[in-house]
């Protein structure tokens, strides 16, 4: 969603989960949290900045219960735009 012409914010989730008969121990995989920000500084360049946060399902149990591992950081992309085209 754009706030200005340049200026956006982004709120993704992203959830992982196996199926069929390669699955191991768990269906569900990982979960992606992230709010970022993002800037257009030209019609070639764009980058976002922000939060993230991971949720993964480890495929070993302790005490017959299930290990998961929490994960947060900060999350910067640059994303290059060009047109291989010309």
């Amino acid at each position: 969603m754009y706030i200005k012409n340049s200026l956006s914010i982004i709120v993704l989730d992203e959830v992982f989960v196996g199926f069929g008969e390669n699955v191991g121990a768990n269906v569900f995989d990982q979960n992606r949290l992230a709010a970022l920000v993002g800037y257009k500084a030209n019609k070639n360049v764009k980058i976002e900045a922000g939060y993230l946060s991971q949720i993964l399902q480890q495929g070993k149990r302790v005490n017959n219960q299930s290990v998961f591992q929490y994960n947060s950081g900060f999350m910067l992309t640059t994303h290059l735009f060009f047109d291989a085209v010309k």
